[in-house]
């Protein structure tokens, strides 16, 4: 599940989104998940790569 910030949203209907997502395991994130989202998982790897060659 992908949560995603609404402007309009209140702060207690955020944690309550967020409560209602955790009852199916809580939220697990890896670098380049957003990536992923946008562009590609190919093009996510290629980054990961690149940034890995990098450090």
């Amino acid at each position: 599940m992908v949560l995603t910030w609404h402007p309009i949203l209140e702060l207690t209907e955020v944690v309550a989104e967020a409560a209602r997502a955790e009852e199916d395991g809580r939220p697990v994130w890896s670098r380049g998940d957003a990536l992923r989202t946008r562009i590609g998982e190919e093009a996510a790897a290629d980054y990961l790569r690149r940034l890995s060659l990098a450090a």
